[in-house]
C-alpha cells in the first residue's frame, strides 16, 4: 500500500485501543513501522524539528509523494479490526474514511 506522510499519521488511529497481549504487540510493531522514515525521505519532503520544540516537526507538503508500506497478513488483520470497530462505534471521520476503505478492500 501507498502511503503519504499525513496517511502514515492517520493509520495511528486506526489502530485498536484495546486488545489481546498478542494483538497489542502487533499495534506496537506496526506504530514502529510507521514512524520509520528513511533518511533519504526525510532529506527529500525537507523533514526537520521544529525549532524550540524537539516534538515537532514540519516538512514539505509538495514533495512528500506516497511510499509503499506493507504490512503482514497479522498486521492487516488487526488493521482491519480496528477499521471494524470504529465503523461500530460510528467513530468514522471525513479525514479517515479513505484510508478505511483501502484497508478494507485489502
Amino acid at each position: 500500500m501507498l502511503l503519504n506522510l499525513v496517511q502514515r499519521q492517520m493509520m495511528f488511529n486506526l489502530l485498536p485501543k484495546t486488545g489481546s497481549v498478542a494483538e497489542q504487540l502487533i499495534c506496537k510493531e506496526i506504530m514502529e513501522k510507521l514512524k520509520t522514515l528513511t533518511d533519504e525521505h526525510k532529506e527529500k519532503i525537507n523533514y526537520k524539528p521544529v525549532e524550540g520544540n524537539s516534538d515537532l516537526f514540519s516538512y514539505d507538503r509538495a514533495l512528500d509523494e506516497p511510499v509503499e508500506f506493507n504490512l503482514s497478513e497479522s498486521e492487516l488483520h488487526v488493521l482491519k479490526r480496528g477499521v471494524d470497530l470504529l465503523d461500530k462505534e460510528e467513530s468514522v471521520t471525513i479525514e479517515l474514511v479513505d484510508l478505511c476503505k483501502e484497508i478494507r478492500e485489502m
